[in-house]
């Protein structure tokens, strides 16, 4: 009876070690998911701002908004 109780002891030993490892890794994929969106978010808006000051002058300006010089089709 006694080496049944010590093998169940050592299973739910085993199973709480899992549980906790499994909770850290589950915690560490969470952050580092979390921090990449974050700079993914920063670099998103770094691009977005860049994009727009790279523009010299509005459409219409440059005659391709409504009544340019181009092509109408």
């Amino acid at each position: 009876m006694a080496s049944s109780e010590r093998e169940r002891t050592s299973e739910i030993k085993l199973e709480r070690l899992l549980y906790k490892k499994l909770q850290r890794t589950s915690s560490i994929w969470f952050l580092l998911f979390y921090e990449t969106l974050i700079g993914l978010k920063k670099f998103a808006t770094l691009l977005q701002n860049i994009w727009l000051a790279k523009i010299p002058q509005p459409l219409a300006v440059r005659g391709l908004g409504i009544g340019g010089k181009g092509a109408d089709f």
